[in-house]
């Protein structure tokens, strides 16, 4: 039976998500769904996307179905919760029942789409996104993914060719379409094509600041005066200034002028200091500057920590568990290239979070760790801060598979505390002490396509798990010969008060 308060606690809800507060419009939503209306499922599900918890979305869409057996939007809605949520089998079995019970929308074709790439069934997927593109408007974005989907497969500019082209097409007068535009050309040709695509842009006085950024992001490491004067425009005009500090300070230090960089650095940090791409670029500032604040070898020896697998097991089951390990990785790189934007060179990269399949020993990787995690993310508070209210959660994971040739260039990873990656492969040649595929730390790129040296070195071996900061600088040394370096890659983050 229906709980007579349900209009009440549904217009309270609606308040608290006008204004923002998530947790107060799931309280008033809270219960069992078997019991809400409609209205409530509907709002709760909102909420719980609003905040950031797909996963969470998922029960009450999937009791809006059972409501609603005939409606193609539930089944559609579930589908685009469960694909947020990481949960690509059952996003494409919804999206499924969508279009079987009539759902002919865009959008639903997409979230199949998505879900197929990330089960890696690529045909199918490659026909997903045209089904959706052919349903609806070309959408930039969409447009993009497509793209991005053709060069992961084939690593064949050629075959991509005809969705760039469209994509180019609507870049004339979409400058979000400028802006994947750019994206794909700095993957599949290099960073001169992009910034020849947003050149009409770019000399415009209305150029939208996004626009100006992936200039800057295009032009920093081939034409610095170009890449500060474009995040010089942004930087001038105000508006996206919080956005645009790190390009700004970025751009300064490709220029040679550290000093100018280091206090828009500061002040940005002072008004948020969680942003672990400042803080990346603030170590690289410090270093170019000789600032005594700098990092130094013996910080990162110091700070990053190496923790081994699976301890529990005996030497030959643990081998055995490995190589099962490595087999279940190995099914997740049906790819012939990498997502764009991504660090892998000379590699390819999971499109599906590892922890999202069924498998016992992806799972028992992670099985454990809490204590582990939270310990470490503990250690690199300050001391006055350390008031262990922080609650942990794996904010992401993949795996990527390095060739002869391969490494990742130097990155930080913003928006999580903690990195971590561990050796499940690894080549012949990471033993032959000349650090070969290891993983370096420290090595800042300072723009006009010059990094600053590595200060420390991790020697990889399987079975080990490293742990460091997510905004320390690091990389991979190139690797020669047979054999690939097969890795788990995760990140960790903090919610305070959990």
């Amino acid at each position: 039976m229906e709980d007579s308060g349900w209009p009440a606690r549904i217009a309270a809800a609606r308040a608290r998500l006008a204004a923002g507060d998530v947790p107060r419009a799931l309280r008033h939503l809270a219960g069992p769904i078997d019991d809400a209306p409609a209205e409530a499922l509907e709002l709760r599900a909102r909420a719980c996307r609003i905040g950031g918890d797909a996963a969470a979305a998922v029960a009450p869409l999937m009791q809006l179905t059972r409501l609603r057996p005939a409606s193609p939007v539930a089944e559609h809605n579930l589908a685009a919760a469960l694909g947020d949520a990481g949960f690509a089998l059952e996003a494409d079995q919804a999206a499924t029942r969508a279009i079987a019970k009539g759902g002919t929308a865009a959008a639903t074709w997409l979230v199949k789409a998505r879900a197929l790439t990330a089960l890696g069934y690529l045909d199918e997927a490659a026909l997903a996104f045209d089904r959706s593109l052919q349903t609806g408007p070309d959408e930039a974005g969409v447009l993009r993914e497509r793209a991005q989907l053709e060069w992961m497969r084939s690593r064949d500019p050629a075959a991509l060719r005809s969705v760039v082209e469209r994509l180019r097409e609507r870049a004339a007068g979409d400058p979000s379409a400028a802006v994947h535009l750019c994206e794909c050309l700095r993957a599949v040709a290099d960073a001169s094509a992009a910034l020849d695509a947003l050149a009409p842009w770019l000399v415009r006085e209305d150029c939208p600041d996004a626009v100006l950024l992936a200039g800057f992001g295009a032009a920093i490491d081939v034409d610095a005066p170009l890449a500060l004067r474009l995040s010089h425009r942004v930087w001038e005009r105000g508006r996206s200034r919080d956005q645009a500090a790190v390009a700004h300070a970025y751009a300064l230090l490709g220029a040679d002028c550290p000093q100018e960089a280091l206090p828009i650095l500061d002040d940005h940090l002072a008004r948020f200091p969680e942003d672990r791409a400042a803080q990346g670029a603030r170590e690289a500032v410090l270093r170019v500057c000789g600032d005594a604040r700098a990092l130094s070898a013996t910080d990162y020896a110091a700070t990053v920590r190496i923790v081994r697998l699976r301890p529990d097991l005996e030497a030959g089951d643990r081998t055995r568990w490995l190589d099962r390990l490595s087999g279940a990785l190995r099914a997740l790189h049906p790819f012939s290239a990498p997502p764009f934007g991504q660090s892998i060179r000379g590699g390819v990269q999971s499109r599906i979070d590892p922890r999202m399949t069924d498998d016992a020993d992806i799972h028992a990787v992670f099985d454990g760790l809490e204590a582990t995690l939270a310990s470490y993310a503990e250690s690199l508070r300050p001391r006055k801060d350390r008031a262990g209210r922080a609650r942990l959660e794996i904010s992401g994971a993949w795996s990527v598979r390095l060739s002869t040739g391969g490494r990742h260039v130097d990155h930080v990873h913003p928006g999580c505390r903690v990195s971590a990656v561990a050796y499940v492969d690894l080549p012949p040649a990471v033993a032959s002490g000349s650090r070969q595929g290891w993983l370096r730390f420290g090595a800042a790129p300072t723009g006009a396509g010059r990094t600053l040296p590595p200060l420390h070195w991790v020697e990889p071996r399987r079975g080990d798990l490293v742990l460091f900061p997510s905004w320390f600088w690091h990389g991979t040394e190139p690797f020669e010969g047979a054999g690939d370096r097969l890795t788990l890659a995760f990140n960790v983050s903090e919610r305070q008060g959990g």
